[in-house]
């Protein structure tokens, strides 16, 4: 005597869509309009492993690397992300003084307004 094994055929339940990356517009000092993206956690990893001994230079990693790679596009010309060190300076490159200074910028008020939030929370 043989069991019969059952089979429950499913329709596949509907795909996620993927959540839209936040992204910001800055203008910088020469008035390029630079789109600011977030980076995966997987792509701050790699970026910092290709970076080497460099990536314990907390200087050039956060004054340089990471502002860098936050920049998704300048005039709507697309910039991947770098992952490699040649890419990482040609995107330094591309970005200039400028480009840096108005990322950091951005990225100052973010974390002022996310302190502000957070001290309001802690007094109500």
């Amino acid at each position: 005597m043989t069991d019969a094994a059952t089979v429950t055929l499913r329709e596949p339940a509907p795909a996620a869509k993927p959540a839209q990356a936040q992204t910001t517009v800055v203008v910088d000092s020469l008035g390029r309009r630079l789109t600011i993206r977030e980076l995966s956690i997987l792509e701050e990893s790699r970026i910092v492993r290709e970076c080497g001994e460099y990536a314990g230079n907390a200087h050039y990693m956060v004054g340089y690397v990471i502002p860098t790679a936050l920049i998704a596009s300048i005039d709507e010309v697309k910039l991947h992300v770098p992952m490699t060190r040649g890419q990482i300076e040609a995107a330094i490159q591309i970005a200039r003084r400028e480009g840096l200074e108005a990322v950091m910028q951005h990225l100052d008020a973010k974390a002022k307004a996310s302190t502000e939030a957070k001290d309001t929370d802690t007094k109500e």
